[in-house]
């Protein structure tokens, strides 16, 4: 297949590159509607171009899966050797381009709600280098599955470990522990035990997030939950305001002056975070420009 799709490239560059850049968007998109609506033509434009790259090719691009249409043996080849291209014309056009050109377009970002809003300094600090870029921010139970159904271009996911049908960036593993407010701990009389401390909890919508396994598993019926919540960042918030206490991410509640940590790492609640994208669909120049400035930041920022 290597050889095969080396010998295709060097065809392929004979081909219309306006067949080649509709193929391409057809993927990426998942089905012609939605790559009609990306490129902004109408859809049957972009089957007629496909149709043209078929018959010059003389091979089918696309054949039926469960989960919809996807590139065939063939159509993956012509895939890469495309996206060689269309890489070639970018660097072409960013050597020609003035300094006042930029990116423009739209990047979409689901983000695991386990993480809220904890990376917003580095999607800020991008967007300063990057105005043209607008960043579509959607906050997901499940970042993998928004990632995955092409609801996201890229995803900052919690994961145990890098999903199938994806790739991207390990930024590093997140350990978390238990932490109290330091307001609630001084409040306390002297005489308290551990089984009588109020707990935050997961609401139903988070409860099958790690830690909400974990409250399960661990606390008697009889324990206290003084409040449940959504998101973390609403998490977070009720436990810098003593309302409880609850398994946090060390690297940020260890930065929190108003936090003590209480208990060890739990090791079971240690997650990965990764930067991903899917595996079959190649990321469009702005989504690779991203994530080559977010994994470093986001390394660094877990590390500190």
């Amino acid at each position: 297949m290597f050889l095969f799709a080396q010998h295709l490239c060097k065809f392929a560059r004979m081909l219309d590159w306006n067949d080649l850049k509709f193929f391409i968007g057809a993927v990426r998109a998942g089905n012609y509607t939605h790559a009609a609506t990306r490129l902004k033509v109408n859809r049957t434009t972009i089957g007629r171009r496909i149709a043209a790259l078929e018959m010059e090719l003389s091979v089918s691009l696309f054949e039926q899966a469960p989960s919809g249409y996807r590139p065939t043996a063939a159509g993956r080849a012509v895939l890469e050797c495309a996206e060689q291209i269309e890489s070639e014309i970018e660097r072409l056009n960013a050597r020609l381009a003035t300094p006042n050109e930029r990116l423009a377009g739209t990047v979409r970002i689901a983000v695991s709600g386990e993480i809220g809003t904890e990376f917003m300094a580095e999607l800020l600090a991008f967007r300063k280098l990057n105005p043209d870029i607008k960043l579509d921010l959607l906050t997901a139970r499940d970042a993998v599955i928004n990632v995955l159904q092409r609801k996201a271009d890229l995803g900052i996911c919690l994961a145990p470990y890098r999903p199938e049908n994806l790739r991207g960036v390990k930024i590093g593993a997140l350990p978390q522990a238990l932490y109290a407010a330091r307001r609630y701990l001084e409040a306390l009389p002297a005489a308290h035990e551990f089984k009588d401390h109020d707990w935050i909890g997961w609401g139903k919508e988070a409860a099958n997030s790690a830690s909400a396994r974990w409250l399960r598993a661990n606390l008697p019926d009889a324990a206290k939950i003084s409040a449940e919540v959504n998101s973390w960042d609403a998490f977070k918030e009720a436990v810098l305001h003593g309302l409880g206490i609850g398994h946090m991410w060390c690297f940020v509640a260890d930065r929190e002056p108003s936090l003590v940590r209480i208990r060890d790492i739990e090791p079971e609640l240690s997650m990965e975070l990764w930067l991903l994208v899917r595996d079959d669909v190649p990321p469009d120049s702005r989504t690779r420009k991203l994530m080559e400035f977010l994994a470093p930041a986001m390394i660094r920022r877990i590390a500190a």
